[in-house]
């Protein structure tokens, strides 16, 4: 993780993980059988994601994400819907996907609305953590313990959707307590042409993939199937292919970590910190997850905890979902979002420094994490855990 983060040499991310799991492969370390079972459970998760992104950048080209955000305007509903815009677009499309597309978007609408860069910036990141929760295919975490649990997208649903409103709407709150609107929007950008039909194929590709994913598994379609499918969709309508979209870097990170991760696990024993049989367990098998999350990366922290969290069944899950997904807001680096979004705000001319990350992190996402953990411990037992 060190090398993740530090990069030295300027190397790509994937570079020492990559390293690190070949050496744990070929010294024993990390044991092959153990190995192959971690990067078979991977491979829906990662196909998911190689057609996820390409997916958001197609809807990006076509105009969608413009033409929504020139229909919010920049009256009083701008920052509403910018919320709701970055929470849909986390849940359905990947948390990843929508942090690089909107980001950008929400900084150029700050200095057209008389925003701070960060007050709109921010949103896609905070959006990324909070609401990443609600489907399978929102977070590759999900994906990873859908695939190993057999959990299904209605089973998030009941579980997560709920904690994951109460997060947002916390979030939302708070947020605009920290980053108050501007004394005099700025003017409006006016609708362009070709909206309508941005936005009607917007809307028909949600309806789609949301009716693929509901369905999918019924019929025994996976949900990359479904995203792939809808790429398809896309490429012919707009005649473009966007092979350079394809993130397969973070591909081959998730595999390098998932080796390490199951060499780790071989040797260390979280079972009594990862039950949740109670709701003071549930509290902390959560902030053990997130506390993992901050140090060295919310994937490996998660990949880690599984093992010993999936003993305890779907119900000894979700807490360790919550601490993986919400929990990384301290350190930029605890969670492939954080690094995404900080990196598309220095492309945009707005770094942001550790303080400000962990500033934002205590007062605005760390509280949602909580008010989602208390509304999952809440609804417990209806669900049928303890």
């Amino acid at each position: 993780m060190a090398g993740v983060v530090a990069r030295p040499r300027r190397l790509p991310a994937w570079a020492a993980p990559a390293a690190c799991a070949a050496a744990a492969l070929a010294s024993g370390a990390a044991p092959a059988a153990a190995s192959g079972r971690a990067l078979r459970a991977l491979v829906d998760p990662i196909a998911f994601l190689l057609a996820a992104v390409p997916l958001a950048t197609l809807l990006d080209e076509a105009g969608v994400f413009a033409a929504a955000a020139r229909r919010l305007g920049t009256g009083a509903g701008l920052v509403p819907g910018l919320w709701a815009l970055a929470a849909v677009a986390t849940a359905v499309l990947n948390l990843d996907a929508s942090v690089v597309l909107l980001t950008p978007l929400y900084v150029r609408l700050a200095t057209r609305s008389g925003h701070g860069r960060l007050a709109l910036g921010s949103i896609p990141m905070v959006a990324a953590l909070l609401a990443s929760s609600a489907l399978p295919v929102s977070n590759l975490t999900n994906l990873i313990a859908a695939s190993r649990l057999g959990l299904s997208t209605g089973s998030f649903l009941a579980h997560l959707g709920p904690p994951s409103v109460a997060a947002c709407a916390l979030a939302y709150l708070l947020h605009r307590r920290l980053y108050p609107p501007p004394g005099r929007p700025g003017p409006g950008a006016e609708p362009q042409p070709g909206d309508a039909a941005a936005l009607r194929l917007g809307g028909a590709t949600l309806a789609f993939l949301l009716a693929g994913f509901l369905a999918g598994p019924a019929l025994g379609v996976a949900p990359w199937a479904v995203a792939l499918a809808a790429d398809a969709a896309l490429v012919a309508c707009l005649r473009r292919l966007p092979l350079g979209a394809l993130p397969w870097r973070s591909g081959l990170l998730a595999a390098s970590l998932a080796v390490l991760a199951e060499a780790v696990a071989a040797s260390v024993r979280l079972g009594p910190v990862l039950s949740a049989g109670s709701p003071l367990a549930a509290a902390r098998a959560a902030g053990a997850v997130a506390a993992g999350a901050n140090l060295v990366n919310n994937l490996p922290a998660f990949l880690v905890a599984l093992p010993f969290a999936g003993r305890g069944g779907a119900c000894a899950a979700w807490p360790a979902l919550v601490g993986a997904n919400m929990g990384p807001g301290l350190l930029v680096s605890g969670s492939l979002a954080g690094l995404l979004w900080a990196s598309s705000m220095g492309a945009m001319g707005r770094e942001v420094g550790p303080f400000e990350f962990a500033r934002l992190g205590l007062r605005v996402v760390l509280p949602g994490a909580a008010a989602a953990l208390a509304v999952l411990v809440a609804l417990a037992p209806a669900l049928g855990c303890p």
